[in-house]
């Protein structure tokens, strides 16, 4: 994962369905058995990833990337700056969902699983710190789906980050 994704290098088209997705890490996703899928009349609604990939791309996708600075009055010039390290990136994540979707949003929220992010900003791993759904507060033209917002607040886990090291969100970014 890196600071490049696909959207970085291509130019815009209309065409082009942007993506978002949050999907567990995991090594082996087949089922162990025979599985009744409840949502099988919802087919062209549910995508086949595990994890949280909404019909629509957020309407905010909020990235912030704090650093710590020590910063100490100078004798001659304004002020020593000294930094520290990095914190880890935070996203503040917002949007709409449909009523099928609602299921793969709270398996998210409820796994406590570390998570990867893809969109258009950065792509890497995350952990899910807090969420929030409200609704339903309208319905979808398209699907005839009753919609729901929603905010998602995650934190990269560091392994994909650019500092040094590579212990992640264990270390107080002083590397």
């Amino acid at each position: 994962m890196s600071y490049q994704t696909q959207h970085h290098t291509e130019k815009y088209d209309p065409n082009h369905q942007v993506e978002f997705e949050l999907s567990f890490r995991t090594g082996n996703t087949e089922p162990s058995g025979p599985v009744q899928d409840p949502f099988a009349h919802l087919e062209p609604f549910i995508n086949d990833v595990d994890g949280f990939v909404p019909r629509y791309y957020p309407e905010r996708v909020i990235q912030d990337k704090e650093r710590d600075l020590m910063r100490e009055k100078g004798i001659c010039l304004g002020e020593y700056v000294n930094d520290i390290g990095a914190k880890n990136r935070e996203f503040r994540i917002t949007g709409k969902l449909i009523t099928p979707e609602l299921q793969d949003f709270q398996e998210v929220v409820d796994s406590g699983r570390r998570m990867n992010l893809i969109c258009m900003q950065w792509e890497g791993e995350v952990l899910v710190e807090d969420s929030e759904v409200e609704g339903p507060v309208g319905v979808d033209v398209e699907t005839k789906h009753w919609m729901y917002n929603y905010q998602l607040n995650l934190v990269s886990t560091g392994n994909d980050e650019q500092h040094q090291g590579d212990h992640g969100i264990i270390t107080r970014g002083d590397d």
